[in-house]
């Protein structure tokens, strides 16, 4: 059976494509580090009262979550488990 043979010309359409994805994905991924590393700068530069009523809150947030997803029940099952030294 013979390898089949394509001209450059079909073999640039089928790729190019997806090199303009690869690289439009990528262009994305840098403005999004950018972005971050502009909101953690304006974050740092808040006064300090500020900052720590936002990590409060945040912290307040993630707590609510943690309980409503039944962490600390999780983490009890494990310690009762058998294969645990207390």
């Amino acid at each position: 059976m013979a390898a089949a043979r394509y001209s450059a010309d079909v073999l640039q359409e089928t790729y190019e494509p997806k090199l303009c994805v690869t690289k439009f994905i990528e262009s994305l991924r840098a403005a999004a580090r950018i972005r971050i590393f502009q909101i953690s700068e304006a974050i740092q530069n808040l006064p300090l009262k500020i900052r720590e009523k936002n990590h409060k809150e945040f912290v307040t947030i993630k707590l609510r979550e943690r309980k409503e997803m039944g962490w600390n029940e999780v983490h009890n099952d494990i310690e009762e488990a058998p294969f645990c030294e207390k």
